[in-house]
């Protein structure tokens, strides 16, 4: 991922785990939990953003040296449907990189298939 890139886009299969829902990114092994899907939304964004910020700060590639998420979530993702309605407005300033997790999530389901 470049600095001055406008947005960057990473995957990420959605799934409850008992009373909280978890997003698990596909490109980088980054996770976040939450209590509701609207949460989660916010948490995965927050996480990911901070990702960004701290690369930049520290002046190398924002995700350098994390790893693919294990293959497991890649087919979990690939059984999951699409999030609707998943892209809100973006409200950061030009200055921070926009991130644009594509969600899609597992019902319980899918998840023994």
């Amino acid at each position: 991922m470049k600095h001055g890139s406008k947005a960057v886009e990473i995957r990420a299969v959605v799934f409850q785990e008992g009373d909280w829902w978890s997003a698990q990114c596909l490109e980088y092994d980054v996770a976040a939990q939450a209590q509701s899907l609207a949460e989660l939304r916010l948490e995965i964004e927050r996480v990911l953003t901070a990702y960004v910020v701290l690369a930049r700060r520290e002046r190398r590639e924002a995700f350098e040296g994390v790893r693919r998420a294990p293959e497991r979530f890649w087919k979990m993702y690939e059984r999951a449907r699409a999030v609707p309605n998943a892209q809100p407005e973006d409200p950061r300033p030009d200055s921070i990189q926009a991130i644009i997790p594509h969600l899609r999530i597992l019902e319980e389901a899918q998840r023994n298939a």
